[in-house]
């Protein structure tokens, strides 16, 4: 629940709903703010003779009040103590002049929004990292310098970078992080609720205001404050100049016999100043003459509460303690509380994307919701384009008539990685990628990577284009060459009839696909492959077949949640498959499969009762047919060579390592599963367990177990980001056999390294 500071002559008090806790001044404790006003830099100068006093009855007419209001790290703080005190107190105030963070909140309660609502505004989730209004919590460490290994898929360490031309025709490299820049986006969503709530309320000022600007510019115009602030690098990409080297004071430039200047200064009288060394200089340079200046000094003498209440008591107090010294502002009825300003947050944003080159409009444009409203369309906005490698540095600059101008860095980016991975099925393997991504019109993203294990190696190009005719749209062209020969240990324990011991691929998919909502995609898939398979020769004619299969694909999916297939932490997902599939071969004669109808169907729902602690449950059912006159529908006709029959067959995903290479007992054209997982794990390592039915329609004639099927799999698993290691025992068995299940000496033993699905 918010908490705002609301301050009282008598006490300081935290309203939290209803309730109310003073604090009294007189507190002697370590958050005590003692406020000295003997101090010889806190000395008043009024507009009278040295050898008198003045006494507010003797002036003949009170003099006008100027509130000036500094800037420093906790300023905002302070300020709101000040004008808390000027409230309670009635102490008029005839015009206010601000710089840094004193123009912002000068201008604020200018405009008559109350000290209250402009500390709710402060204190605004999406205000928390702007470091300088601090918060009592320690900011988030920055993961720029963390290792760079991949987020997602093959293991490998990945290096990110982006080129630019500059004008003189350099080539320019510029490393960039692997993961969004979560500070980044954070701030600018920051700087833009800065920047709408001044803009939220009335361009009129009930009181009269003025900025003091960098190089003594005055003026009072929404330009004049944000260009104050200490909120920018020295010059950002919208060209505005950081607030950080204008004057760190707000000070009268003359003297004026008809004014009283209330110089509120956030920096306690004792204590060490620990920021960098130039605001330090610029610092000490303007707080060395305060004393000269006429008028009354508002500063604390020190502040042993570092926290924001702290420095809002630091500041009532010190204001309290000048009170006798404002005498000669005469006794006025101050009504603050009318004509207040309402505070609310902007409803709808209006972006413009013009500070943008045009071939980048509508790729970035697109990412933008029209349906989301407040300050969530530009977070989401902001957060979904950096998802893209090639867009960083959003940002967002509110103008003075209401529209967002969005800006983001866009430039042509390189990924470059190298890793490996391998199971005792395959043997190890070395993964090499190199991936390039830009935006013209479209977001396109060209990925070269290839692997090499000895006798195992590949290479597969990928080419996508999102946001293809809108944002919805985008096309893939993958191209998978490979040559996958497992190991020797491995297939020898498979029968000799149904041994593959080489397949060849040469695969052309092509993906068109269209997201219909944030959780719906449809997608068409057209797969033209060319496939060689090595078997044993001594039991089949030739050493060698190559089958040619073909397919046409309609893909719905349905995903809340993480989505991982074997170790998902939440969420529910669907996938469901519609297609028609043909295979030729040449086996000295050309001959082809007649076309038949592919189906597939799986549901996944995940959940995390305690944060160390997943369960998983899932089903799936998958079937080929096609239509044979006079004999109805029937399943795809055999090659006569069984294990190319096998081949052909929809394999089982029934547990992780089970899809690790083709398995008879886990190979048909109609089969139904049934899944149930669960983890013990911290951030998905630990110990996961699989356990699955299958029935299997077909009753394929290759496989040695039943149409019932149990697999049971326990696994230790080793996880951070794409590196993975997944190791255990596996058993499959059928009802038979079922108490085989206690027999761990017939488990195969396995071990993978990566999450891949290669075949």
């Amino acid at each position: 629940m918010l908490q705002v500071l609301s301050v009282s002559p008598d006490s300081v008090k935290v309203q939290d709903s209803a309730q109310v806790a003073p604090v009294a001044e007189s507190d002697s404790s370590a958050n005590q703010v003692v406020a000295d006003s003997t101090s010889a830099q806190d000395t008043v100068a009024v507009q009278a003779p040295a050898d008198s006093a003045v006494d507010a009855a003797s002036v003949s007419k009170p003099l006008k009040s100027v509130l000036y209001l500094g800037g420093g790290e906790n300023s905002p703080w302070f300020h709101l103590g000040v004008l808390y005190a000027i409230e309670t107190y009635s102490v008029p105030v005839d015009s206010v002049v601000g710089t840094s963070w004193g123009a912002y909140i000068g201008a604020l309660w200018a405009k008559g929004v109350a000290p209250d609502d402009i500390q709710r505004i402060l204190l605004d989730s999406d205000m928390d990292s702007l470091a300088i209004f601090g918060t009592d919590d320690a900011s988030a460490g920055n993961e720029r310098f963390a290792i760079p290994v991949s987020e997602k898929g093959i293991p490998s360490l990945r290096q990110r970078f982006s080129v630019h031309v500059d004008s003189s025709g350099v080539l320019h490299r510029r490393l960039k992080m692997l993961k969004p820049d979560t500070s980044s986006i954070e701030s600018a969503l920051a700087v833009l609720r800065l920047q709408e709530s001044i803009l939220r309320h009335k361009e009129g000022y009930n009181i009269p205001f003025a900025v003091l600007g960098c190089d003594s510019v005055v003026g009072h115009s929404y330009d004049n404050i944000m260009s104050s602030l200490p909120i920018f690098d020295s010059r950002d990409s919208h060209g505005r100049i950081s607030g950080d080297m204008c004057p760190h004071l707000a000070l009268p430039a003359e003297d004026s016999p008809d004014e009283l200047a209330i110089i509120s200064v956030a920096a306690p009288l004792r204590g060490e100043y620990r920021g960098p060394t130039w605001k330090r200089v610029i610092r000490e340079g303007v707080l060395k003459n305060l004393g000269t200046q006429p008028g009354v000094i508002v500063r604390p003498h020190t502040v042993s509460d570092s926290s924001r209440n702290g420095w809002i008591q630091a500041g009532f107090s010190a204001l309290e303690s000048k009170l006798s010294h404002m005498a000669s502002l005469g006794k006025r009825d101050v009504d603050y509380a009318s004509n207040r300003e309402r505070s609310v947050p902007w409803f709808k944003f209006k972006p413009t994307y013009d500070s943008l080159p045009s071939e980048t409009h509508n790729p970035v444009k697109s990412y933008w919701s029209a349906s989301d409203t407040g300050i969530v369309a530009p977070r989401n906005f902001a957060y979904n384009l950096s998802q893209f490698p090639s867009c960083d540095s959003v940002s967002f600059n509110m103008l003075s008539d209401g529209d967002m101008l969005v800006d983001a860095n866009i430039e042509p980016t390189f990924d470059v990685a190298a890793g490996g991975f391998g199971s005792n099925a395959l043997g190890p393997n070395a993964y090499a990628e190199l991936s390039l991504y830009f935006v013209n019109q479209m977001e396109i993203a060209l990925t070269l990577a290839g692997f090499y294990g000895g006798n195992t190696f590949g290479f597969t190009p990928r080419l996508s284009v999102e946001r293809l005719w809108s944002k919805d749209w985008g096309i893939a062209v993958a191209f998978n060459w490979m040559h996958l020969r497992p190991l020797k240990s491995f297939v020898n324990e498979i029968p000799a009839y149904l041994r593959i011991y080489e397949e060849r691929k040469s695969d052309v998919l092509i993906t068109l696909h269209y997201r219909l909502d944030k959780q719906i995609n449809i997608s068409a898939e057209f797969l033209f492959a060319d496939r060689t398979y090595e078997v044993e020769e001594k039991i089949y004619s030739s050493e060698t077949y190559d089958v040619y299969p073909a397919s046409q694909k309609l893909h719905f999916e349905y995903l809340s949640g993480d989505g991982d297939r074997w170790f998902s932490r939440g969420g529910l997902s669907a996938n469901a498959e519609l297609g028609l599939s043909s295979v030729g071969f040449d086996f000295g004669f050309n001959e082809i499969i007649p076309m038949f109808v592919t189906a597939y169907a799986d549901v996944q729902y995940s959940l995390s009762p305690k944060p160390f602690a997943s369960l998983t449950a899932a089903a799936a059912f998958a079937m080929d047919r096609y239509h044979k006159h006079g004999f109805g529908y029937i399943y795809p006709e055999s090659f006569e060579v069984p294990v190319l029959d096998n081949a052909i067959r929809p394999r089982v995903k029934a547990t992780p390592w089970r899809s690790e290479w083709l398995d008879a007992d886990l190979a048909s054209h109609q089969y139904g599963l049934l899944r149930l997982s669960g983890g013990l794990h911290y951030h998905g390592s630990g110990l996961w367990l699989f356990s699955a039915y299958v029935h299997d329609f077909e009753e394929n004639p290759t496989a040695d177990l039943g149409k019932h099927k149990f697999i049971f799999e326990p696994a230790l698993r080793l996880s951070y980001k794409s590196i993975s290691v997944y190791a255990g025992l596996s058993r499959i068995v059928d009802n038979e056999t079922l108490g085989d299940l206690k027999k761990f000496k017939d488990y195969d033993f396995f071990i993978r390294i990566g999450n891949y699905d290669l075949f």
